[in-house]
């Protein structure tokens, strides 16, 4: 005898028990909604942490006297005074009270590394690995890292998610990017940095989308309705 039982489907006990009630509410103002705006955070922070501050030669002579930081600087206000110093004996200029610079006086590359502003940042990846002058290349490598592994992590996220299931992959992620942004932030290696800081750009795109197929599979798609519309609309632009 053919069973003639209708098959259940999903969008079906939705439908019976409301699409969009007070579960699938808490759902998204307690946790996606916080967590999407946390991650980010720890994300897009690659922009403020390669920043370059305002910064001058490091003399040893001029540190170690009782100039302000902002009268150092002033020192070695020239056209090139980032990447170059004065050549001139420093300790006979300090016990000459600071007489003024002669014009002609010949300027030489930073030697001793430089001194930073921290005006704006006590520090950043940029001042603590000396990214600057014939180096500054590399505050560019980090942030195209960061785009490379975010190109590599759709693709990565995507495939794992597709095996294992979205809810265990979305933790993964967010786990993944809390360590490797802490991480980034206390490696001593520069080279370690670069590796962290490229999977922390692996994880933000995918974190995103799958976050709001999340949020897709917790209602019911009606179709023709216009709040439907508005919310793939939403969907599409966000992920």
């Amino acid at each position: 005898m053919v069973s003639t039982k209708k098959k259940i489907e999903f969008e079906d006990l939705l439908e019976e028990v409301g699409d969009y009630g007070t579960f699938q509410k808490k759902m998204v103002l307690y946790f996606l909604c916080p967590v999407s705006m946390a991650i980010p955070i720890l994300t897009m922070n690659i922009l403020f942490l390669v920043n370059t501050p305002d910064h001058w030669c490091y003399v040893p002579e001029v540190a170690q006297s009782n100039l302000t930081a902002k009268d150092q600087q002033h020192l070695f206000n020239h056209n090139q005074s980032s990447c170059f110093m004065y050549d001139l004996n420093y300790t006979e200029w300090i016990q000459s009270n600071y007489s003024s610079v002669p014009e002609n006086t010949p300027l030489v590359p930073c030697n001793n590394g430089w001194e930073y502003s921290t005006a704006h940042f006590d520090e950043t990846a940029a001042s603590k690995w000396d990214m600057v002058c014939g180096d500054n290349h590399y505050s560019s490598l980090a942030l195209t890292l960061t785009n490379v592994g975010g190109a590599l992590g759709t693709f990565i996220y995507g495939a794992l998610a597709d095996r294992i299931g979205r809810r265990p992959v979305f933790f993964i992620i967010v786990t993944v990017t809390v360590a490797s942004a802490s991480a980034s932030l206390l490696v001593t290696n520069f080279t370690a940095f670069l590796v962290f800081r490229a999977i922390n750009g692996g994880l933000t795109t995918s974190f995103f989308q799958l976050a709001f197929v999340i949020g897709e599979y917790l209602r019911q798609i009606r179709k023709g309705t216009t709040s439907d519309k508005n919310y793939l609309d939403l969907l599409r632009i966000t992920s």
